[in-house]
This record gives C-alpha cells, structure tokens and sequence, in this order.
C-alpha cells in the first residue's frame, strides 16, 4: 500500500505539463471518484487509513482536496488526492484453504504550481505505477491521473524530471555542511549526515556499500571511499530549524539526486503532536518545498565551494588518510621486523 499512511514511504517528484489551473485540476479528479460497487478506480481525499491493501468494497467519502500554501515554510496551494483502485488477490483461509479476494489499495500524490509546470510527489516509487511515459509503458497510477486531466486538455502529459533534482557532488557539500554547521538558508542547518551509500569502481566492477551511523570528513571508511574517487549517495540527511514557537525541530530523510526520498518520519520531530499521515505528509512537504530546493540552490550557488574548492577539500582528506594509516601502520606489532626486513613505508 504506497500511499502517505503507509509506515515507509518513498516519495517520487515528477513534472505535470497542461493548461489547466490548480482548480481545474481538482474538478477533475473530484468528478472521477471511484466506485466500490463495480471495483471502478478513482480520486478520493487523501485520510490516515488504508496503510495496507484490505479487503473492501468502500471506497471512501473523503473527497481530493486544494489544500491551503504556508508561505513561511515556501510550502505552496496543493491538490492533495488519492488513487484508489481494487485488485484479486489469492488469501489464505485455515478452513477452505486458497480463495481470492477483492483487495482495495491505493496511492496519494499532491499536485503544485512551478515554474516548469506542476510538481507532482507520489507516495510511491514504483515503476508499475508511475513510470515515465515519454520513454515507458504508462504506470497505473499516471495513467489514471492523464485519463482525468485529458478529458479538457489532450495535451497533458507527465515527465520522470522534476524541478527537485540535484547535482550529485552536493552530497559532499551537505557532509562539508554538517561538519561546519552551515546555515544553508532560511536558518536551516544540515545536523548530521546518518548514513551515505557509496559506489567504488574496481577494475570492471563496481562495488556498492552504505555507510551506517554517522559519515563526517574524520570518519576512516568515509575517508577511504572519497579519496579512492567513489561515487556518493543516496544519503540520509536531518535538516534542523527552529519551529513557530522557538523549539528544536528534524526533518530526517534518504534523499537520492532526482529529488526523490525515503521519508525517516520516526527520526522526524515538529513542535506540533503529528502521527501517521499527518507526519509523513508534513516530511515529504518540508523535504520538496523548502529543504531540497535549499540543497539544490546552495549546493549551485555556494561562492565558497567550487571545483578548486572540492579539489581541496578532497586532497586535504587523502593526506589525512595517508597520515592515519601510516600511524595505523607503526603501531602493528609485526613493524619493526618489517622494517628490519628491508620494508619501507614511505616507497611507493
């Protein structure tokens, strides 16, 4: 069940294009509502049920939504709705063994106004459902929301890009940012990095690892990684502010360079007493409206980290890497005979 009351979520952005307005946009998906009855897919509103597929033939009276903008968190009007549809599905019955059921499911995604279009963010990142159809058979869930828009615009379409991605050396800028506590705008700041995937090319081989618990530039496996040239990312990231009333708040998530993330709701702390969809929802929000377009914009836009300063900062890390193994290497018990034995640890 990938929708936003689901325990993990993977939000996915991509890039609606049409005529239509916000208001029109929601006309549509509210006139196509599904229908439980004849198992009809459909626009409902966006609620905290349906974590799972269930057995059902209620469809829900919630209706999609034009939620309001909260322009001090550049959080913009949305449509917020959600697909639901039914599939059979064998079920395991302990009296008359293997049966098929009707199984509702469904998946949410909120609709705003950018500058290339609408900002579509999917609770789902999967292919079946929302893959690009500019260069793929047409996911379940895009085709739904094509099929409502192009009843009054034939020309709507859907892209996989989005305006959220980022260039990939921003990982490195973001660990740069954490060491530093950067203010990355907006009195924002990167807390930690608490986990950073890694891709090593090794002869023909590329080899793939994640580093797990804290990654910063004194941090040996990380060290190691950077200065062998490894490829970085996805990362989890906690973004910290100070909410409405002066408190603390974390937004934590697993951000990947199309602008998509594993949303770390659980690592996620506001002021306001949120659960369930509620809270996702309130991390995908702040994660696409305001922290990736900071990320996305700091990371281009930052006078004091070019290619000469990246260089820099890479070098400075192999060096202290030589320096640690060196030490390292001069406290292993075999080092003296070693060197006795003609070794030498500053040869090539």
């Amino acid at each position: 069940m990938p929708t936003f009351a689901n325990t993990q979520v993977h939000m996915t952005p991509q890039t609606l294009t049409t005529t239509l307005q916000l208001n029109e946009i929601l006309d549509l998906l509210v006139a196509s509502s599904p229908d439980g009855s004849t198992r009809t897919r459909g626009w409902r509103g966006i609620t905290d049920d349906l974590e799972r597929p269930v057995i059902s033939d209620d469809e829900g009276s919630a209706v999609p939504e034009l939620w309001a903008a909260d322009p001090a968190y550049q959080v913009p009007e949305r449509v917020a709705a959600r697909l639901v549809w039914w599939e059979k599905r064998a079920v395991e019955n302990l009296t008359s063994g293997s049966t098929e059921a009707w199984f509702k499911d469904g998946v949410d995604v909120l609709i705003s106004k950018t500058s290339a279009g609408y900002l579509l963010l999917w609770s789902t990142n999967d292919p079946r459902l929302i893959k690009d159809p500019t260069r793929q058979t047409v996911g379940s869930a895009l085709d739904a929301l094509l099929t409502a828009l192009r009843r009054r615009d034939s020309g709507a379409n859907i892209s996989s890009s989005s305006v959220l991605s980022f260039n990939r050396e921003a990982y490195l800028w973001l660990t740069n940012a954490a060491e530093t506590k950067k203010d990355i705008g907006h009195s924002v700041t990167v807390t930690k990095i608490a986990s950073m995937g890694t891709n090593e090319l090794n002869g023909r081989q590329h080899l793939t690892n994640r580093l797990n618990g804290e990654v910063n530039l004194v941090r040996t496996s990380f060290l190691s990684a950077l200065g062998s040239g490894a490829e970085l990312g996805p990362a989890d990231v906690e973004f910290t502010e100070r909410g409405p009333n002066g408190r603390i708040e974390h937004t934590t998530a697993r951000i990947i360079v199309s602008g998509g993330a594993k949303l770390l709701a659980g690592d996620s702390k506001y002021e306001a007493l949120l659960t369930g969809v509620f809270k996702r929802l309130r991390v995908a929000e702040r994660l696409a409206y305001r922290y990736l377009p900071l990320v996305r914009d700091g990371h281009i836009n930052d006078a004091n980290w070019g290619i000469a300063e990246r260089d820099l900062l890479i070098l400075e890390k192999q060096v202290l890497l030589v320096k640690e193994f060196r030490r390292r290497a001069k406290q292993n018990a075999q080092y003296a005979a070693w060197v006795a034995a003609g070794g030498d640890i500053d040869s090539d």
